[in-house]
C-alpha cells in the first residue's frame, strides 16, 4: 500500500493476502477497506489501516480471478480467467449476478457508470461487454472484436454514456502505449506516454480526474499529468514531457494501427472472426444503443 502526492510516494504497508499472484486491488468508497482477488480463486477484505484480514471468501470462481471493481460500498464486479463475469453483495458474501458463456478469454478490466447502472467489461479475447445490472445474467452487447487482447479501459469524462461529442476514452494496452480515443468514430486522439513496449495491465484516474496512474509488465507504476486533457476548459500548462498533442511518428503509427482494424481481417484472424460473428453487434451499434 502507497501514499502518494505531488512531490513524493512513499510505502505506507506491505502483506501477503493470498496464496497464488493478487491481480485486483481496490479501495472500499471510505478508504477502510482494501478489497483483493487473486488467481487462487478468492477474494479478500483487508482493514486498509492495520493489514488484518477481515473475510475472505473462497473458490469465488471456478478459475483464477483476474479483474476486481467497486460498483457500491456494498457491491463489486469480479471476472475470471475463462471470461467468466460475476457481481457480489460483498455484506452477504452472495453473488448477485452472473454472466458467463458471452467471453472467451479472460476479463482483463471493469469501468462502471452509476447514473445508467451499466458495467463494462474489457477481455483478452479482444472485445468490450455492456451489462444492465438489473439483468442478472444477459449482457447488453459486445463490440467487434479488435484482433487484439484488450487489457483496459477508462472513461476520461462523465459516466453516462459513451458518445462522440462529450465522450472519450483512455486506453493501455499490449504494445504499451496509452492513448486517448473517440468512440464513435473509432479515432485516435493522442498518446499519453509508454511503459517501453510492455503491456499495461491497469489504469486509473484521480478523483480530481487530473492524473493517471498505470500499471504495467515493467514492473512500474506510473503518474501522468492529463489535466491538459481533462480539464481543457480552465487555462492549463502544455501538455508534459512525453505525451503528445500534436501528430507525433508513435501517434501516426497508433492511429494507421487503428485505421486498419476496420479493414477486413486476411487469413487466421479471418477464421476467429467468423467464429465470434454470431454473438458480435453490428458494426458502431453497439455503443450507440448504449445511448
Amino acid at each position: 500500500v502507497f501514499e502518494y502526492s505531488e512531490t513524493a510516494v512513499r510505502p505506507l504497508h506491505a502483506f501477503t493476502a493470498h496464496t497464488d499472484s493478487c491481480r485486483g486491488v481496490c479501495f472500499s468508497s471510505d478508504g477502510l477497506m482494501l478489497l483483493s482477488a487473486s488467481a487462487d480463486k478468492s477474494i479478500l477484505s483487508t482493514d486498509a489501516n492495520s493489514g488484518q484480514a477481515i473475510a475472505r471468501l473462497e473458490n469465488a470462481h471456478s478459475d483464477g480471478i483476474n479483474a476486481l471493481r467497486m460498483i457500491s460500498p456494498s457491491v463489486i464486479a469480479t471476472g475470471d480467467d475463462s471470461g467468466g463475469i460475476k457481481v457480489w453483495d460483498v455484506r452477504q458474501q452472495i453473488c448477485c449476478a452472473h454472466y458467463e458463456g458471452h467471453h472467451e478469454d479472460f476479463i482483463a478490466d471493469f469501468e462502471y457508470s452509476e447514473t445508467k447502472n451499466l458495467l463494462l467489461a474489457v477481455s483478452g479475447d479482444g472485445t468490450m461487454s455492456a451489462m444492465d445490472l438489473r439483468n442478472t445474467s444477459q449482457i447488453l452487447g459486445r463490440s467487434e472484436n479488435q484482433e487484439d487482447e484488450l487489457l483496459s479501459v477508462v472513461f476520461m469524462k462523465g459516466e453516462s454514456k459513451v458518445k462522440i461529442d462529450d465522450e472519450t476514452l483512455f486506453s493501455g494496452s499490449s504494445d504499451g502505449m496509452i492513448r486517448v480515443v473517440s468512440v464513435l468514430p473509432n479515432k485516435l486522439l493522442g498518446v499519453v506516454g509508454e511503459h517501453m513496449d510492455c503491456p499495461i495491465e491497469r489504469l486509473a484516474l484521480s478523483p480530481d480526474y487530473r492524473l493517471l496512474s498505470s500499471v504495467s509488465h515493467d514492473n512500474t507504476i506510473k503518474l501522468w499529468d492529463v489535466g491538459y486533457i481533462t480539464h481543457e476548459e480552465e487555462a492549463s500548462p502544455a501538455p508534459p514531457q512525453g505525451a503528445t498533442s500534436v501528430p507525433s511518428p508513435a501517434f501516426e503509427q497508433a492511429e494507421e494501427a487503428m485505421e486498419d482494424s476496420d479493414e477486413e481481417p486476411k487469413g487466421k484472424k479471418e477464421k476467429k472472426k467468423k467464429k465470434d460473428k454470431g454473438n458480435i453487434a453490428p458494426k458502431n451499434n453497439f455503443f450507440q444503443d448504449l445511448l
